[in-house]
C-alpha cells in the first residue's frame, strides 16, 4: 500500500481488498431495475494492513509467504466501507475473518 492517503488500522481491524466479482449477464433476459442477484454470504479478500493489537496468530497467518498472496475468508455483510480524500478503503475487525487461504500450512495450534 502507498504512503499517500494510507489507513493505519486500530482496534482489532484489517484493511483488506475484498475480492468482489462483477455480475455482468448478456443473456438477453430483461429484469426489473430494482433487481439485484443474491450474493455469497462469504468472500475472499487480500490483507493490505493490520493493527498491532490483533492476534498474533492472525498477523502471522496474513503475512505474506515466499511473496504468495495469501487472502483471508470473511463475512461479506461485516466490511466497512470508508470514503475520505477521494479513496476508498474497506476494513474489517478481526473477529469476522473466517479463515485463512494460504499456499503454505499455517500453524493450527499457535492461536
Amino acid at each position: 500500500m502507498d504512503d499517500k492517503n494510507c489507513l493505519l488500522p486500530l482496534n482489532r481491524h484489517l484493511v483488506i481488498r475484498p475480492h468482489l466479482e462483477k455480475n455482468e449477464s448478456n443473456s438477453g433476459v430483461l429484469l426489473p431495475d430494482d433487481f439485484a442477484p443474491e450474493l455469497d454470504k462469504f468472500i475472499t479478500a487480500e490483507v493490505l494492513s493490520i493493527s498491532q493489537d490483533c492476534k498474533p496468530a492472525l498477523k502471522e497467518a496474513c503475512h505474506p509467504h515466499d511473496d504468495k498472496e495469501v487472502s483471508i475468508v470473511v463475512d461479506r455483510s461485516m466490511i466497512e466501507e470508508i470514503h475520505f480524500s477521494g479513496e476508498t478503503h474497506y476494513v474489517i475487525l478481526e473477529n469476522y475473518i473466517l479463515g485463512v487461504t494460504s499456499p503454505t500450512t499455517i500453524n493450527e495450534g499457535s492461536g
